[in-house]
């Protein structure tokens, strides 16, 4: 019955740590360059990092090192913290896919729902490819094609604009705050996975994929 649902919404979809477990390797990055401050870079302060990009996360961790750089040496560091991972996940592959991701995504492929990437991150297309998940979306708008990071709205407004769908038909999935932040900002519904209490601002919220079908999600929203 499900596979001939009518498609009604576009699913997006944010990468790092929603679809993609890369937390670990954006920790073992930051930890090489974090120990000339002074600052003990801890695995609980990565995850305040979630949803900012390469820029903003050091900021934040030079203000809470209170270190001040000159925006030449923070380019300058941003992207040695991107050679080291990019050098990090070159041996990156499907198991690296967060639980029940494939799963989800395969069934809304089936049911004919368009699904696209909104990733803040420069590295999505390297991410994307070596993990097998690039064959299923229908648009990837990344960091390299926005001006204003989230928690902006651009990212979200583009893919709208580009599938010509009205945002009200919009999904977005997100595992961060400023994601969601972005994609209310948009005036578009909001998937939160992860842990419900840093993600109440979402319409629904699932400690994973794993716990959650896509039909169910079309289904919800096509009530509201």
């Amino acid at each position: 019955m499900h596979d001939t649902l009518e498609p009604r919404f576009v699913f997006i979809f944010d990468l790092d740590g929603l679809l993609i477990n890369t937390s670990p390797y954006h920790y073992k990055a930051w930890k090489k360059i974090t120990p000339r401050f002074g600052f003990e870079f801890t695995e609980s302060f990565n995850e305040e990092l979630k949803g900012f990009n390469r820029l903003q996360s050091l900021d934040k961790i030079l203000a809470k090192a209170n270190i001040k750089l000159t925006e030449t040496e923070k380019h300058n560091l941003s992207e040695e913290k991107n050679e080291l991972y990019l050098s990090l996940i070159q041996n990156m592959n499907e198991s690296d896919l967060m639980p029940g991701t494939e799963e989800f995504i395969k069934e809304a492929v089936r049911i004919k729902i368009p699904l696209a990437i909104g990733s803040g991150s420069k590295n999505a297309m390297t991410l994307l490819n070596k993990t097998g998940l690039i064959k299923y979306f229908n648009l990837i708008i990344d960091g390299n094609m926005i001006s204003k990071p989230k928690p902006d709205p651009e990212i979200f407004l583009s893919i709208a604009q580009k599938l010509n769908i009205p945002i009200k038909r919009c999904i977005v999935f997100e595992d961060s705050a400023s994601g969601i932040t972005a994609a209310k900002k948009a005036g578009m519904y909001v998937v939160g996975i992860g842990d419900a209490a840093h993600l109440e601002a979402a319409d629904l919220v699932f400690n994973s994929f794993k716990n959650v079908r896509a039909h169910e999600i079309a289904n919800w929203f096509s009530i509201i």
